[in-house]
């Protein structure tokens, strides 16, 4: 789809898929549903691919103490070149311990897409196995 727009706006959508719900699942009554959410982000040409989560990280851990990367680095992710993080936090909004797949690629339109799997821990490896990650060995120097 095109939308005609005028210059320098930009594109702030948000796309969220969510698991069916089971009532009976105690962790979704707490409030919280696996889910997946797609943005879009007008990263500076300055930042590199590997460097795109330290802001949002730097923010979350001035929010939550318990904030913890628990894996990064470049991959591919269905064929595309892209970076990754694994990371858990606790949310008090829902009571429970969440972690996180968050994949960064770079969009023909120069933008960065940002896919992130939100699950709780107990499930966070079943949930990230539907988002794989082929890691990339580090590049030598």
């Amino acid at each position: 789809m095109t939308v005609g727009v005028p210059e320098g706006w930009v594109d702030d959508s948000v796309l969220r898929f969510m698991s069916p719900v089971d009532e009976s699942d105690p962790v979704v009554s707490n409030g919280f549903t696996q889910n997946v959410v797609v943005t879009s982000h007008a990263v500076p040409d300055s930042v590199p691919m590997a460097k795109v989560f330290d802001a949002p990280n730097r923010a979350a851990k001035s929010q939550t103490n318990d904030f913890e990367v628990l894996g990064s680095g470049e991959c591919q992710y269905l064929g595309q070149s892209a970076v990754y993080q694994d990371v858990t936090f606790s949310d008090p909004r829902v009571n429970t311990v969440l972690c996180q797949r968050q994949l960064a690629l770079k969009a023909e339109n120069g933008l960065v897409v940002i896919l992130t799997m939100t699950s709780d821990k107990k499930r966070f490896k079943k949930a990230s196995a539907a988002f794989p990650v082929e890691a990339q060995p580090p590049k030598k120097r």
